[in-house]
């Protein structure tokens, strides 16, 4: 989400979500690509784009909110869902963000999927998290993307 101010203009101030393609819609302005783009290169293409109608824009552009990275938790537990990765997520932590396990879930046969990187199927016991001796090798940290399945 990108909080887009222009100067004594209300009208072409706005928030704006960068869609799934990496564009932002703004009045007057179009369509703009901000994807790969800082705050200041991002200005300086709609102030090119509106100079044509507003005399000297001033344009400030602040990333209001990153939604880009996010985890999904699914299956046996409160609160199944997308929730953000900022950050270092384990999947502790998912689970937690979740809620905690159902009283239904297999606690052994939980299960991230990962669609990045080296993707696969990663087992995790939550028996091992809780009281493994070396609770950093079994709690695995979450890339964006993953899922994290509790059946």
């Amino acid at each position: 989400m990108l909080d887009i101010s222009v100067w004594r203009d209300n009208d072409l101030s706005r928030v704006v979500p960068v869609r799934p393609d990496g564009f932002i819609s703004l009045p007057m302005a179009g369509e703009i690509q901000a994807e790969g783009k800082t705050p200041t290169e991002l200005e300086d293409v709609i102030k090119e784009r509106l100079s044509p109608y507003v005399q000297a824009p001033k344009v400030t552009v602040i990333v209001h909110e990153v939604n880009s990275s996010k985890v999904f938790v699914t299956g046996e537990v409160q609160h199944p869902g997308v929730y953000p990765l900022r950050g270092r997520v384990s999947v502790l932590q998912a689970l937690a963000l979740a809620g905690g396990l159902s009283e239904f879930a297999n606690r052994n046969g939980i299960v991230v999927i990962r669609k990045s990187g080296k993707a696969g199927r990663i087992p995790v016991s939550y028996g091992d998290l809780i009281h493994g001796d070396d609770s950093e090798k079994s709690d695995v940290a979450l890339l964006p993307g993953d899922t994290v399945v509790v059946p």
